[in-house]
């Protein structure tokens, strides 16, 4: 049986997640193997994914007392991720790609246009 399983992207702009990007598969097997496939495709999949704004619900209000909404510093981001409730950044996106409540994804920094070394994988089941 095939499931709906995403490699996700975190477009970074020094310390801030500026964007985010999203490639949707069909995939069959197990748990792992749908990981792996989904780590194999990091680079070409980053190519063709769909880019999204960060949403506004997410701002940065700076010393100077400026506010941008649609940023979200990457620190904020690996808290969320610690406490498991990093998935609300991708709440959109997934809505938009008829994506699962609880999706098997694969999570991947983006620096410069180049997917990092650090690839966040996650079973969101």
């Amino acid at each position: 049986m095939t499931e709906r399983v995403f490699n996700l992207y975190l477009h970074i702009e020094g310390e801030f997640i500026t964007g985010l990007g999203a490639v949707a598969h069909e995939v069959g097997g197990s748990d792992e193997e749908k990981m792996e496939f989904l780590q194999r495709r990091v680079e070409r999949d980053l190519a063709a994914a769909r880019r999204y704004p960060v949403p506004a619900r997410y701002e940065v209000v700076f010393p100077s007392g400026e506010v941008r909404a649609g940023r979200l510093p990457y620190l904020g981001f690996l808290q969320n991720l610690m406490e498991d409730v990093h998935m609300h950044l991708f709440r959109e996106v997934l809505l938009d790609l008829a994506g699962p409540a609880s999706p098997v994804a694969c999570i991947t920094p983006v620096v410069d246009g180049k997917p990092t070394s650090i690839v966040v994988m996650y079973e969101f089941k």
